[in-house]
């Protein structure tokens, strides 16, 4: 299955699935052995005997499969619990795989469908809403079947700005899924907002500064920590310039704006708004660097800017060396 995502395409296939879970991805077998077949009544009458095998058909069923409390379990999966060996060894990924890309497949041509219906209703003015409301009507829930979380690490792993917004990682080791935490449920909103956001370094001289370009709001919001180095909002207008010309005429040059028709501004090529954030904290040394990465960090996260401050510069660059060295394997 392949996704278009910033410009690149991106492919979840069973390949990547055993990446991350690191589970059993081979050939199924065609057929059970005789002797399994004929066993299988003998498991079902000695079944509430065995913890283990419950336990097993418990996490088969329910993490692995994702299924309804309401299913009836597979007969199948009954039978090839009598031997445990064979049970273990049966490429669970593959069929774990098969069912999560079946559910994926499923729900999305649902959700394409109801979204560009409800985009084509907007542009044709059938729906008069505010401009705030229409995102949200494009946005519906979907139920996933199958093992949704490996989608969800491999996500975190494709997209590094997805992975940093709602996971934490904290190692390179195989399969990739050990290596993250989820504090919370991802807020779907929040990832696609997420998505409309392009965080830019600007140099003027030798000073750094961060730029937050949002496609949807059509504006540019710049974080400086030290605002008297380029002075005047005059100034600041000329610096800016070349950003918010350009980044219209890019958009409309990559067809951003064809594959979002519930933007209603997506034939406006005139400059971005330009805005300067004005509660950012200042610094007095040459500290702009270390500002600009703490800035996108939080940014990222949803999370304030009141904590970056200018006496905690000495702790975010041992923590920016301490990160470096962790990640050094994946790197």
């Amino acid at each position: 299955m392949w996704f278009a995502v910033g410009g690149k395409t991106l492919r979840f296939s069973i390949q990547e699935f055993c990446f991350i879970t690191g589970l059993e991805c081979g050939p199924k077998p065609s057929v059970l052995s005789k002797e399994k077949r004929d066993s299988s009544g003998s498991f079902r009458s000695s079944m509430l005997n065995g913890e283990v095998k419950l336990a097993l058909l418990h996490f088969l069923e329910t993490v692995l499969f994702g299924m309804d409390q309401k299913v009836h379990i597979g007969a199948h999966h009954v039978e090839l619990l009598e031997d445990l060996e064979t049970f273990n060894k049966y490429p669970w990924g593959r069929k774990c795989y098969e069912t999560t890309l079946n559910s994926l497949q499923r729900d999305l041509r649902r959700m394409s469908h109801e979204y560009h219906t409800t985009s084509r209703e907007i542009v044709l003015g059938k729906k008069r809403k505010r401009q705030a409301n229409k995102e949200k009507e494009c946005i519906r829930q979907y139920l996933l079947h199958g093992f949704p979380y490996a989608f969800q690490i491999w996500a975190c792993e494709a997209i590094p700005v997805v992975g940093v917004a709602i996971a934490v990682k904290f190692g390179s080791l195989l399969p990739r899924i050990v290596n993250w935490i989820t504090p919370g449920t991802p807020d779907a909103t929040y990832v696609m907002k997420l998505l409309d956001r392009k965080y830019v370094s600007l140099k003027n001289s030798n000073h750094w500064i961060l730029a937050e370009v949002d496609f949807i709001a059509r504006k540019i919001i710049m974080y400086d920590s030290e605002k008297n180095f380029i002075g005047s909002r005059k100034k600041f207008i000329k610096f800016m310039e070349p950003l918010s010309t350009l980044f219209p005429l890019l958009l409309h040059a990559i067809d951003f704006f064809s594959k979002r028709p519930e933007i209603h501004h997506r034939e406006d090529m005139t400059p971005r708004l330009v805005k300067r954030c004005e509660n950012v904290l200042q610094q007095e040394k040459s500290d702009c660097r270390v500002f600009v990465i703490k800035f996108l960090e939080h940014l990222i996260h949803g999370e304030s800017i009141d904590t970056v401050q200018a006496e905690k510069v000495k702790y975010f660059r041992q923590q920016l060396c301490l990160n470096l060295w962790r990640s050094r394997k994946a790197i």
